[in-house]
């Protein structure tokens, strides 16, 4: 489980181990769908309880949907002070801490990687097997086309670009690929 709240947020956010007892005495909300009316054969997920400054605390409970490595688990701040990311065994969403029937569903998945950017803008970057996906404070910013056949893997990023491998099925190798940070646009791909 990866745990970061380095971006600047109005909340606090924690994991819970244990379900909840009896419900009634503190909202909970289940993801996908915000529904409060639970979620019927899920085999499993993450809950996590939510402190805003502006309303009572609520819980949430997040559905794993792809229940095999690589796929990630996470829980962490984002760009907007309001929002918060959960990962939840590759699948994603940012939810408004205030609001809980206000989220979204991250377009990537299952989610493999997610790297957290705060400087030079303040960025959200998450990978499947073969995109890129990046958030900021107003919701999506970018998401790539393939980058590779499979296998994406980040191993730099820098001011202006991410970098990384990928697997290249025509030449049955790992090839470089490179990204550019602020808009997406595939400067060098392992697709090629």
């Amino acid at each position: 489980m990866i745990t970061d709240l380095s971006f600047h947020h109005n909340y606090e956010i924690s994991l819970v181990n244990e379900i909840p007892g009896i419900s009634g005495k503190t909202e909970q909300f289940y993801y996908p769908g915000a529904s409060t009316d639970g979620i019927a054969g899920v085999p499993g997920g993450i809950w996590v309880s939510i402190i805003p400054k502006q309303r009572p605390p609520w819980m949430g409970f997040f559905a794993e949907q792809y229940q095999s490595p690589p796929a990630i688990s996470a829980i962490a701040s984002s760009p907007h002070p309001l929002m918060f990311c959960v990962i939840s065994s590759g699948f994603g969403c940012i939810v408004n801490a205030e609001d809980p029937d206000n989220w979204i569903k991250l377009e990537c998945f299952p989610i493999l990687d997610v790297r957290f950017i705060t400087s030079p803008a303040e960025i959200l970057l998450f990978s499947d097997f073969t995109k890129l996906v990046a958030y900021g404070t107003r919701g999506k910013l970018w998401r790539t086309q393939d980058v590779c056949w499979d296998n994406l893997k980040i191993k730099e990023m820098t001011q202006e670009s991410i970098i990384g491998t990928g697997w290249n099925f025509p030449s049955s190798k790992e090839m470089d690929f490179e990204v550019d940070l602020k808009t997406g646009r595939i400067v060098r791909s392992a697709r090629m």
